[in-house]
């Protein structure tokens, strides 16, 4: 049996929020003046049956991470499909943990097969592949919310559980 402390994912949710900046950002040849974050709520169990929820939360700067000659509405678009792919995957993710082995499974193990997959499936809409760092940056809210859960769960700081016995 794994540690007591350990944890598995049991749902998993995400939303879009358009936000507008101030000024815009210019990443290389394209700037931006607005942005989607995509904000994930990640709910938890222990091995003793209780539950907690997390949150996590990044900007999908589509500039930054897919950086192409392609327009950007259809990057855009491939990328929010691509968090909507991980909110399924990640719901269904159902193996044990401490939050470091749980995003490492997850992104060695999953992630490099559902962003082959994702870019196989022509979902990209014409914007070329979905790049690594893309797919990193659409998973990473996921990853903030897993640790998130994990300190509600055990009521403490998350920064506080990263040494033994958790």
């Amino acid at each position: 049996m794994g540690n007591p402390h350990d944890i598995r994912v049991v749902g998993a949710t995400a939303w879009f929020l358009p936000i507008r900046t101030r000024m815009p950002l210019k990443f290389g040849p394209e700037s931006l003046s607005s942005v989607t974050c995509a904000r994930v709520r990640i709910r938890v169990r222990g091995r003793d049956g209780r539950e907690a929820e997390g949150w996590g939360e990044t900007p999908l700067s589509v500039q930054w991470v897919w950086p192409s000659a392609q327009p950007h509405e259809p990057r855009h678009q491939a990328l929010r499909l691509f968090v909507e792919l991980l909110t399924r995957a990640w719901g269904g993710f159902a193996d044990w943990g401490h939050p470091v082995e749980l995003g490492t499974d997850f992104t060695t193990q999953l992630l490099p097969r559902l962003r082959a997959d994702f870019n196989a499936s022509g979902l990209t809409g014409g914007a070329g592949d979905l790049p690594d760092l893309a797919a990193l940056v659409a998973c990473s809210p996921f990853d903030l919310a897993l640790h998130d859960a994990y300190g509600n769960l055990h009521g403490q700081p998350v920064y506080d559980l990263y040494d033994p016995p958790h």
